[in-house]
C-alpha cells in the first residue's frame, strides 16, 4: 500500500509539473505575440494554448502516465477536452480584452 501512495503521489507532482510548465509556455508565447505586435491577445493566447496542449499532452503521456496506449486512442479522448478549453480561452480573451477592456495578461 505505500508504495501505491508513492507512485499516486509521484504521478500527482509530474502531473502538476507538467501543467505549470504548460500554462508558463502558454503565458510566454501570448506576451510574446502581444509585444512584439505579431498577433491581438485573443489569436495569441489561442496559438500559446494549442503550443502548450500539445506539448502537456505528450509530456503527461511520456513522463507523467508512461502511457503504453497507441496515440489514436489516447490523443483522440485530449483533443476533444483540449478543443473546448481552446474554444473557451479564445472567447473569454476576446470578450475580456475588447469588450471588458482588460489587460490581456489579467484576462
Amino acid at each position: 500500500m505505500g508504495s501505491f501512495r508513492v507512485s499516486i503521489f509521484g504521478k500527482f507532482l509530474r502531473f502538476s509539473g507538467v501543467g505549470v510548465l504548460a500554462t508558463g509556455v502558454q503565458y510566454g508565447i501570448l506576451v510574446l505575440l502581444v509585444q512584439f505586435g505579431v498577433a491581438e491577445p485573443a489569436f495569441a493566447s489561442a496559438v500559446g494554448f494549442v503550443v502548450s496542449a500539445c506539448m502537456n499532452y505528450l509530456l503527461n503521456y511520456h513522463v507523467t502516465f508512461a502511457s503504453k496506449k497507441p496515440h489514436v486512442e489516447a490523443a483522440s479522448k485530449f483533443v476533444g477536452i483540449a478543443a473546448l478549453g481552446l474554444t473557451l480561452n479564445t472567447i473569454i480573451m476576446a470578450l475580456g480584452t475588447r469588450f471588458l477592456t482588460v489587460h490581456y495578461v489579467l484576462v
